[in-house]
């Protein structure tokens, strides 16, 4: 009698190994599609249809702050406040005026509509002020898309930091420890690559993942061993296996009365199956069994048909039917080979190790 064991069948890692490495192509596909879905439309935005090239001039400003009458130095300008005041009116004001060769305003916007001048708005976006140490180093720094018009906007901006320090009386003088001699091309941060190899462990990660849960949940027979196991019928082989011939042997001397077929799925055709087992020297009958009949099972290998065989041995149960072995049906040979060779060539190498000894 039959009894489906699936709560104490073991996960078969060599043969989940065997069918992972036959679908490595898979993996590799969804490596490939990852860097390309994540790398490739990265790569567009950024580079190809990226922002235009900016240039950038990093001028250092020494601050030498006037001494108050307690003895101490001037405190008020820190790094959020020089961030503020280069974007104010009173340093664009100044660096537009300059700029124009002008203090008037009208001066000023008729340059702007000439395209000559840029706006206000605009310079606010170009400049950018911050401490990076010493609260007496202010550096600024101005970005645009042209080297010329960086150039014109931070000699601007120089003249305006001198003029804005003779204003403030907390400033004593304004020093410049480091000028620019010509606008420098601001390397983009791109990061191609990066984004290529988060698409492939992504893809790779849920492909596995995928193949991992198909594979464990997948109740197919792809070895004999596997339906041994399960179902505690014994299994002669396949339909190319040599050792069909002798197990059949085997099994029809311990036989008093005629093998039946029966076919656990329907592709199978009980016809090619007979006269293909009688080759083998197995003769069987292709009738349809019936009540205390001897049958033969036929199982097609890897066709996800684990609940159909269950359902066929509760129904010869039920019907008093007696499976005494099975055959497996347009089996993978090259994957039963993969998986029985190991143990061939060990015991084939003990063998030989224990004849040499």
């Amino acid at each position: 009698m039959w009894e489906c064991k699936y709560g104490k069948e073991p996960l078969d890692l060599k043969l989940l190994t065997l069918r992972l490495l036959r679908r490595v192509w898979v993996v590799l596909l969804a490596a490939a599609l990852g860097a390309l879905l994540v790398g490739g439309p990265y790569f567009l935005k950024k580079v190809t249809f990226g922002p235009a090239k900016e240039y950038e001039a990093v001028t250092d400003f020494y601050m030498d702050y006037a001494v108050q009458e307690t003895g101490e130095e001037y405190v008020y300008f820190n790094q959020t406040t020089w961030t503020q005041l280069i974007t104010d009116d009173v340093f664009t004001d100044k660096i537009l005026a300059y700029m124009a060769g002008t203090d008037s305003e009208a001066d000023i916007l008729q340059e702007i509509e000439a395209g000559a001048g840029v706006t206000k708005a605009e310079l606010r976006e170009y400049l950018y002020a911050t401490m990076l140490s010493d609260t007496r180093i202010v550096t600024t720094t101005v970005t645009t898309n042209s080297p010329e018009l960086t150039m014109r906007i931070n000699e601007a901006l120089i003249h305006a930091m001198f003029s804005f320090g003779e204003e403030q009386k907390e400033i004593a003088a304004v020093r410049i420890l480091q000028e620019p001699s010509e606008a420098s091309l601001v390397i983009a941060d791109v990061r191609t690559f990066r984004a290529c190899m988060v698409g492939v462990v992504s893809f790779v990660f849920v492909t596995l993942l995928y193949m991992l849960l198909y594979y464990v949940l997948d109740d197919s027979i792809y070895i004999p061993t596997t339906f041994e196991y399960r179902y505690g019928i014994p299994m002669l082989g396949t339909i190319e296996s040599p050792e069909l011939e002798k197990n059949g042997r085997v099994l029809l001397e311990k036989q008093e009365r005629e093998i039946k077929l029966l076919a656990i799925d329907k592709e199978i055709n009980l016809p090619e199956a007979k006269a293909a087992l009688e080759r083998k020297g197995i003769q069987v009958s292709a009738e349809e069994p019936e009540s205390g009949d001897t049958v033969l099972l036929l199982v097609k290998a890897g066709a996800h048909n684990g609940k159909i065989i269950e359902k066929t041995l509760s129904s010869c149960r039920i019907r008093e039917i007696l499976p005494v072995a099975a055959v497996l049906w347009d089996a993978d040979e090259k994957l039963i080979k993969a998986y029985e060779m190991p143990a061939h060539v060990f015991r084939a190498w003990h063998g030989q190790k224990r004849n040499y000894e």
